[in-house]
């Protein structure tokens, strides 16, 4: 990705900096901040809005929280975040909604079974099958994930 003019490095290391002030309380605000800061800023010539789900999904991971939404959950939260329909405390929201905590197993094992459990309309559509197919996710569970969203 192509940094956009002479300020987009410090448009990016402002919005990756963001999640450290003390006003974005917890995980979910924290990502929900960084989301919201780098789709936004701009930082980037392309890509902004996906650079800025990934980011978000990723830093939530990290915290041992996993997005669960459909696609046009997704797209719909990237876009109104960069036509300003959904402002950042709207953000915060729809991200909690979005987000489960990762189960503390670390082996397959736990997390398959972990996913299994998962129901309802978080069951629809697992981030890792549109956006993110070379996550980890993916990876260990791309097939069981695209039968799960197959089949609703």
């Amino acid at each position: 990705m192509r940094l956009r003019g002479a300020d987009g490095r410090e448009r990016l290391l402002s919005a990756l900096g963001q999640p450290r002030w003390p006003r974005y309380r917890g995980v979910i605000g924290k990502a929900a901040a960084l989301n919201y800061f780098l789709n936004k800023g701009h930082p980037f010539v392309d890509g902004n809005k996906r650079f800025a789900v990934a980011a978000m999904a990723t830093f939530l991971a990290m915290n041992r929280v996993t997005v669960i939404a459909r696609y046009d959950e997704i797209m719909n939260l990237a876009l109104g975040v960069a036509d300003g329909t959904i402002s950042l405390q709207q953000s915060v929201g729809l991200v909690r909604r979005f987000s489960v905590p990762t189960p503390s197993g670390e082996t397959d094992s736990d997390l398959h079974t972990w996913l299994r459990s998962v129901t309802g309309e978080q069951l629809v559509r697992v981030i890792g099958d549109s956006l993110f197919q070379r996550s980890a996710w993916w990876v260990r569970f791309g097939d069981e994930i695209g039968h799960l969203t197959d089949a609703t």
